[in-house]
Formats: structure tokens, sequence, C-alpha cells
């Protein structure tokens, strides 16, 4: 732009994968990180979707990313080359370091504290030539419910025995789309299934009604008059012990 105001635009902001949104505090910690070393502002940890492929990254790096297994991807923009000051920090090779150890103890301290990974609780839709560890736990999930995966069993590798799984076992569930790609729609399905198995192996104890409580509590009032009538011979036993012993 003739004015400049372009060279005025400064700040750090992330993009992160689609599919994790659980990652969103790793880059709100990342950027404010890097923001306090650059002493320019935080523009936020933001998605970009792909106008093309819904619910993936339009990024292709991310997205490609997420394709071959990675589990999270985070892609830093530092700042904008066209401010001045902006650029005259990312030259010089001391800040780069100083960037690094930033990012670096912001990953530690993320993972150290652990996350949760759990495919039916993430956003991602998984489809044939996905490959990572949502996809594995997806397979496991089929063969579990008697779906046959083949010789490769859950390999985290979304392949044709998998998708071939996953359209019978929509099938079998009666869902609208039967496509073969595990989204939204399959993913609630499979957690309403996984809780319904749960709570079959685990039932929950009905509560009790109002004559079963009172029959519990006169049970309990019988016991009581027994303990202390048995409390009462006790008591004469050992008065009776006592004497015996002074007379001897």
């Amino acid at each position: 732009r003739s004015d400049g105001s372009h060279e005025k635009t400064t700040g750090t902001v992330i993009f992160r994968t689609i599919s994790t949104p659980e990652i969103k505090a790793l880059g709100n910690d990342m950027g404010n990180r890097i923001s306090k070393l650059m002493g320019h502002h935080y523009r936020g940890t933001q998605v970009w979707e792909s106008a093309s492929r819904k619910g993936e990254d339009r990024n292709s790096v991310l997205r490609n990313a997420i394709r071959v297994g990675c589990r999270a991807g985070l892609l830093v923009e530092h700042g904008f080359h066209t401010n001045p000051k902006d650029a005259a920090f990312l030259v010089v090779q001391n800040n780069l370091k100083k960037l690094a150890i930033a990012e670096a103890d912001a990953i530690e301290q993320f993972y150290k504290e652990g996350i949760n990974m759990n495919y039916l609780d993430n956003t991602t839709t998984l489809y044939r030539g996905v490959k990572n560890d949502f996809v594995r736990q997806l397979q496991e999930d089929l063969i579990a419910q008697g779906y046959d995966l083949g010789k490769w069993g859950a390999d985290g590798s979304f392949g044709g025995a998998t998708e071939a799984a996953l359209i019978q076992w929509q099938k079998d569930n009666k869902l609208k789309d039967v496509d073969g790609r595990f989204g939204p729609a399959s993913r609630l399905k499979m957690r309403q299934l996984k809780e319904d198995k749960e709570k079959e192996q685990n039932p929950i104890e009905e509560p009790a009604t109002i004559g079963e409580l009172i029959a519990k509590i006169e049970a309990m009032e019988e016991l009581i008059d027994t303990l202390e009538v048995e409390l009462v011979e006790y008591k004469e036993y050992f008065k009776l012990q006592n004497k015996l012993v002074k007379q001897v």
C-alpha cells in the first residue's frame, strides 16, 4: 500500500490443525512467549479451513501432516517481513536461538502435563489415506464390534479394509451418510455405542424404594438390639471373671 501502513502491521499469529482443538492452549502459550521476546503483540491461535475440503486445513503443510500420521500441528508466523522491526529481529541468529528455546519450553510444558488424545473427543474427519493414532483407535473399536480388517488389523493406516468395514458399520447402524468417512455423525454414534456397552458391563444400581429403605432401617435396628443384648452379657461375664479372680 502506498501509504506505508503495511509496514506498521506486526504481531505473532499461529495456525493449528483443525482436528486438534486441544493444542490451542499450546499455541497460546507459545505465541505469548514469542511476542514477549519480539516486543510486539500476540494475534491469537487460529484455524484456516479449506474451502474445497470440509473439515480439513487449508494450509497444505498442516493438512498433509495430519494425513501422514502427525498427531497435531502448529504453523507459527513469528512476525511480518514487511514490518522493519520484525524483519530486523528475525535476521539475528541469537534472536532465532532465543525463539527456538522459548518454543521448545512451551512444547515441553504442554506435553509434560499431558493431554487427551481420544479420537472421539476430536473434530477430525478420518478417511482413506489418513495415517495416525486416531485411525488406530477407530480400527480397534471396529474390531471390538466384530468388523474384520483383514491381515492389517489396527495398524493406524486408513486403507481399503478399514473403509469397507466402516461403510458396513455405517449401514448396520443406519446412518444417513454411508460414505466410508468417519465424521461428526459417525463419531456421535460410536460414542453412543461405547457408552451403552459401558453401562451394560457396569450397571448402575437402581435407587432403593421407600419400602426397601424402611426394611433396611428395621434390619439395622434389629441388629443394634441384638448387639446391645450381647454387650450386656459380656459385661456380666467380665464382672463374674473379676469376682472369681479376687476370691483366688
